[in-house]
């Protein structure tokens, strides 16, 4: 996916805002296994992915706890390191080669100066991440494993052929084991 039809869809930029705030957005490769962000290190970018996979975790008692897996058409950073000067609480890693759209936090200041209204879509973009993690709470509570496993499956198949089942599993808050007896369950 496009970050122009991301910025036009989501935001609703014009035309005219597009091409002021495009020139700001770098298309970068990440090869697999590289780092977007690393836990505990300054927050200076925001990404967009065009292709490939990512995962976010973060350790806890000496355990990665997967935290978002993403794909094509995904923002990721971490919003409290950008709004609030905070290290970031998660490490963002690429699962596949990825092309991903970045934007530099210091070039966010700039884009405010030349498009004033970019401020009101910086609270727009942290809304949406905002509704996004209550939708995941909402999720686990009110869907068992089985049916959060399923609209995975429906939402990201592509991530079953890229993302270790132990990465999986954390997603979803379900043990290794009892995610191999789901997709045993369901492939036939």
């Amino acid at each position: 996916m496009q970050i122009s039809t991301a910025l036009l869809n989501h935001f609703g930029l014009t035309n005219e805002e597009l091409a002021v705030v495009l020139p700001f957005f770098q298309l970068l490769d990440y090869p697999r296994s590289s780092y977007f962000l690393r836990e505990g290190k300054a927050v200076d970018r925001i990404g967009f992915i065009k292709e490939g996979i990512t995962r976010e975790y973060f350790i806890a008692k000496d355990k990665e706890i997967t935290k978002f897996i993403g794909t094509a058409g995904n923002f990721i950073s971490d919003v409290s390191g950008v709004n609030f000067e905070t290290a970031s609480r998660w490490t963002i890693e690429t699962v596949t080669d990825c092309q991903i759209y970045t934007l530099l936090k210091q070039d966010l200041s700039t884009i405010r100066e030349l498009l004033p209204r970019w401020t009101s879509i910086e609270k727009l973009f942290t809304a949406k991440c905002l509704l996004s993690a209550e939708n995941r709470i909402l999720e686990h509570l009110q869907l068992n494993a089985e049916e959060r496993y399923l609209k995975l499956l429906e939402e990201k198949p592509s991530i079953f052929n890229y993302v270790e089942g132990k990465h999986i599993a954390s997603y979803l808050g379900i043990t290794p084991e009892t995610l191999s007896r789901f997709r045993s369950k369901h492939s036939k």
